[in-house]
């Protein structure tokens, strides 16, 4: 099936260094007959500068979107400091939070990310975060595009209303 030829790709590239990577599926793309121009461009630097202000914040996702848990310890600090240095001398602003590439980390990822300067990180993992979530494993909240502004805000905030309701209802049973 194709998610299982993409998987097995996936594995075949992923410990490979970036450069051997991505001549890889340069190759592969060619042979193909592939061609980039029906995906959305990313974003240019004039772009990211002016969207770049308080309301709108970027964050790293490495170098060459490497899977941290496979680099050398020199490799991932490399995709690190290079990827939140570059943001940050773009933007003139701090590149304070991290997306693992693929989702794909490690206790030893979440270490590296911290030490090269990262508040916190984002995983692939769907959920609600706690305070006790470590600021580098905080899941995500999956929002598809054509949802209306007001279903955004109730799915955003729910999590927080039924941790007040619980809360509310504990305390209205223990009093009782």
């Amino acid at each position: 099936s194709r998610a299982a030829a993409s998987q097995r790709l996936k594995a075949h590239l992923a410990p490979l260094d970036p450069e051997r990577r991505l001549e890889i599926l340069a190759g592969l793309a060619v042979q193909l007959g592939l061609s980039h121009e029906n995906h959305l461009p990313p974003l240019t630097w004039d772009q990211v500068r002016e969207m770049a202000s308080d309301l709108v914040e970027f964050g790293s996702h490495t170098v060459y979107h490497s899977f941290l848990p496979l680099l050398s310890s020199s490799a991932a600090r490399t995709e690190l400091e290079v990827s939140k240095r570059r943001i940050e001398d773009e933007t003139g602003r701090p590149c304070r939070m991290f997306t693992y590439p693929n989702g794909d980390y490690d206790a030893v990822s979440a270490a590296r990310v911290a030490a090269a300067g990262y508040e916190a990180a984002l995983t692939q993992r769907l959920g609600v975060n706690r305070p006790s979530t470590s600021p580098y494993e905080l899941a995500r909240i999956h929002v598809p595009p054509d949802y209306a502004p007001h279903a955004f805000a109730f799915r955003v905030s729910t999590p927080l209303v039924t941790d007040l309701l619980v809360r509310a209802w504990r305390s209205e049973e223990h009093t009782s």
